[in-house]
């Protein structure tokens, strides 16, 4: 058989090798197509499966890309669509209606992991060409389920740049060995745009990789390197300008979400010891949560091979110090706290720690792909000394991790048993013997597969979700928002619910442990609730001062009904199976055999509101009642409070006693931190409290004066804890509110990103939206451009002249159209660079591959 047929069937024995693993994975697990479980699971469940809906919305014409009043009162969508979706593969999710999502997201999460094993191979088949069929397919299988893959998979848009990292390298090789920009330039354009946030890391990393070429390289002249060094950059800065028609808007939409840089922990520092996250390497499946061990697991075969080739002396002390500086650099970002900073985008994660690592996996394959190449080309097999060698290392590794309580015995044998059996396999597969040979392949062939098997089906243990269970919930709530607005025609009101998709696997005790979920992208509804990386801090900021959620928890939250905020903010609507006071009763609904009331909130302002006030006078504190007062005196200019303070005594670290004054519904607000604890209200469960998705303006009930009212929570806490206990008064905020809804009006036109209204008026007015204020929008008036500005920390306020005026609002994504003229630079920076440095060798096979993929 020849060698070019050799190579075209390695791909698609590898593809085959891949499913088959994870068939027999999935297989075990009822995962469908093998049983009725689907892959949500973390954020993918929280936060993932709502933008996908989202998605198919916007692929059917009933979405915009670009602004969303679903997210958190309206907000930008086009850097959640960028961060997250930019990657063709998710135009799959237009065959997939919002029930069938799920079967959307396992067949994408595969198409994922079979591309990493591809383009590993690609990588390997022409970067290291002298390694065997063989070896390059089992490399390629390792890389394709590394433990980033199954284990993180759950964030599925960051294996985007998993499986394009091989592409990338093999792009720095070119611009180095044949002088060939295009691949490394555009590579550097794809991982950018794909997915800026984890390509950044996957960029960085090409600079360590540029280092790991050129020392293995033969000795390059300091003016051959320079040049050398100038096309790098030359490529890295067109690729990047290439991207910004996505990257730019991009970027700024995240500084107004997640993207606050991280300085203070450039400091030096150790989070660990550096040897901890070694216990990483074996293939017991980490805790995502975990802050000392990296998904880094890759296969006992790529450890043994490396170790083997470090350890044996006739290997090229050159290839040994390219291979020992990349590993290095790489698994310190996982100790040292300054470098892992710098790889997360200069800030600092607090949950899927180490979103890079997949790079130190693909780091080891090319270092074992350069070893079993090095063996080849001097006709040489692994040393049987460095094979024992080895073996002895990392007993006394395990030894030393298992003293230091890293892992457990069994764990222990888990490392040390498959390390030993590859190690003396890899002999085995260089014997003379062809009978050695084959049957040691066929071993190696099986440890591997039955280890990448186990470790991803422990990876995929926690996926529990039923597909039918998640599609009869979406199709009985769509039912139920549609029945909504069927009956209430009106251009603007927001609906919220204090139930989600979650409650039946995270509320399984009957407590609220449910985190937040963005399912008004999945029902098109207008929405408080939000929760993504883009989520704007302006907004999320205002409506933490409001009681919906704790300062800097970077989302939007709706745990209960919380009355003067949702009148003022127009929720008109509420889903819950809780029992509220001042809402009107509708009816009873049922939803996947669950039963809930739905509210109506007959003071819900409308969007559009004048006011005399002077906004500018508004300071908000860290308390929500007096807050709500502030904004609600400015806004209709009535010195009136709506929430009256309380007394209380605290008993003890944990106990308060409330004497009630007033008759009414009572609300209490814990303003401090605390670890996550459920809260009793006369010894009777309410709910969770503090926690980052728990902590809320909380309706305890109606008292009588004279009531007394023990709040305690359940745990203790060396903390202070600041309680707020308030009355509402029902008269004052029915009268108010009924004036305030009486001026307030709704626009002709409200559509996302987009708002058209007329006004009349004898006097000048200002008008306040329960809009987030946004740069992006554009606001005319009678067809001439007019200022606008933020009001109340985070709304948009406009003043109008007395007349009757015709308003149109549009939103266009700030930097759009800056970041598409950089990306023209950059394309014009790309042509001149090709044009200054040519392939060596316009017939190479190499060149003919490049301009294929490319």
């Amino acid at each position: 058989m020849t060698s070019k047929l050799k190579q075209k069937r390695s791909y698609p024995i590898t593809v085959i090798l891949i499913l088959l693993i994870l068939s027999l994975t999935f297989a075990y697990r009822h995962i469908w197509p093998f049983g009725n479980i689907s892959l949500l699971s973390m954020d993918m469940e929280i936060q993932y499966v709502n933008i996908y809906n989202w998605f198919y919305d916007v692929l059917h014409g009933s979405a915009s890309l670009f602004y969303d009043f679903s997210k958190s009162l309206g907000g930008n969508m086009f850097g959640i669509w960028s961060t997250y979706l930019a990657s063709p593969i998710n135009l799959l999710v237009y065959f997939f209606p919002h029930d069938r999502i799920p079967y959307f997201i396992t067949l994408s999460t595969v198409i994922k992991v079979v591309l990493s094993g591809l383009f590993c191979l690609l990588y390997i088949r022409k970067r290291f060409a002298k390694v065997p069929e063989f070896h390059g397919i089992l490399l390629a299988v390792s890389y394709a389920l590394i433990e980033y893959n199954v284990n993180l998979c759950s964030n599925l848009h960051f294996l985007d740049i998993v499986y394009f990292l091989p592409v990338l390298a093999l792009g720095v090789y070119r611009l180095i060995q044949k002088k060939d920009v295009r691949l490394f330039a555009l590579g550097v354009a794809v991982v950018i745009l794909f997915n800026w946030y984890i390509g950044y890391a996957a960029c960085l990393f090409t600079a360590v990789y540029f280092v790991f070429e050129i020392i293995i390289q033969n000795r390059m002249k300091m003016k051959e390197f320079f040049s050398c060094f100038g096309r790098y950059i030359g490529c890295a800065a067109a690729g990047v300008m290439i991207a910004c028609i996505t990257f730019m808007p991009s970027v700024l939409a995240t500084l107004n979400g997640k993207g606050e840089v991280s300085l203070g922990y450039l400091k030096p520092h150790f989070h660990c010891s550096f040897m901890e996250p070694l216990k990483a390497l074996m293939y017991t499946a980490l805790d995502v949560s975990s802050y000392e061990e990296p998904a880094i697991f890759t296969g006992s075969l790529i450890l043994a091979i490396v170790f083997i080739g470090m350890i044996d002396r006739r290997i090229d002390i050159r290839k040994k110090a390219a291979v020992g500086m990349m590993l290095f650099l790489i698994f310190l970002s996982f100790s040292f706290v300054p470098l892992e900073v710098v790889l997360s985008g200069m800030k600092k994660t607090y949950s899927f720690h180490f979103r890079y690592s997949f790079i130190f996996s693909f780091a080891l394959i090319a270092s074992g792909a350069l070893f079993i190449e090095s063996y080849q080309e001097k006709g040489q097999k692994p040393s049987v000394y460095a094979a024992v060698a080895a073996i002895i290392l990392t007993a006394a590794f395990g030894a030393v991790g298992h003293f230091k309580e890293w892992f457990s015995f069994s764990e222990y044998l888990v490392l040390l048993i498959p390390f030993s059996m590859f190690a003396l396999s890899i002999l085995f597969m260089a014997n003379e013997n062809p009978v050695y040979r084959k049957c040691a392949a066929v071993l190696a062939a099986f440890l591997l597969c039955s280890e990448l098997t186990l470790n991803a089906s422990h990876s995929f243990a926690r996926s529990h979700i039923r597909m039918d269970d998640y599609s009869v919930y979406v199709n009985d709530v769509q039912k139920l928002i549609d029945e909504i607005k069927e009956s209430d025609q009106e251009s603007f009101y927001r609906i919220e619910k204090t139930f989600s998709e979650m409650d039946k696997r995270r509320n399984e005790d009957g407590k609220t442990l449910r985190p937040v979920a963005t399912e008004g992208l999945t029902f098109n509804y207008n929405a408080i609730t939000h929760y993504s990386s883009l989520i704007d801090t302006n907004t999320d900021d205002f409506l933490s001062r409001l009681g919906y959620t704790k300062p800097d928890a970077l989302c939007s939250d709706y745990v209960g009904y919380n009355p003067v905020a949702d009148s003022f903010l127009g929720v008109k609507y509420l889903l819950s199976e809780k029992d509220y006071s001042g809402l009107s009763k509708l009816r009873t609904v049922s939803y996947e055999g669950k039963e809930a009331v739905l509210y109506k909130n007959e003071n819900a302002l409308k969007l559009i509101t004048p006011f005399n006030g002077d906004e500018t006078e508004i300071s908000f504190g860290d308390n929500p009642f007096e807050n709500q007062n502030d904004l609600i005196k400015t806004l209709s200019g009535i010195d009136q409070d709506f929430y009256d303070a309380q007394p209380f005594t605290q008993t003890d670290s944990t106990e308060w006693q409330i004497t009630v004054n007033e008759d009414g519904p009572v609300y209490i607000y814990f303003s401090d931190d605390h670890q996550q604890t459920d809260l009793y209200i006369n010894d009777e469960y309410v709910q969770s409290y503090y926690g980052r998705f728990y902590t809320d303006v909380l309706y305890i009930g109606d008292y009588s004066k004279g009531d007394v009212i023990t709040a305690r929570l359940d745990e203790e806490c060396t903390k202070t804890h600041t309680l707020y206990a308030y009355v509402l008064n029902e008269k004052a905020y029915g009268e108010v509110f009924a004036d305030l809804k009486a001026k307030s009006f709704n626009p002709d036109v409200f559509e996302d990103g987009k708002v058209s209204f007329t006004v009349s008026s004898d006097e000048d007015q200002k008008l306040l939206l329960s809009i987030p204020y946004d740069k992006g929008w554009d606001i005319r008036i009678d067809g001439q451009k007019a200022d606008f500005r933020k009001a109340c920390d985070a709304l948009i306020a406009v003043d109008v002249s007395k007349g009757t005026h015709e308003i149109v609002m549009k939103y266009h994504v700030p930097y759009l159209k800056t970041g598409a003229l950089v990306s023209f630079a950059g394309w014009v920076l790309f042509f001149l660079l090709v044009k200054m440095k040519k392939p060596q060798d316009s017939s190479d096979k190499d060149t003919q591959t490049a301009k294929e993929i490319t």
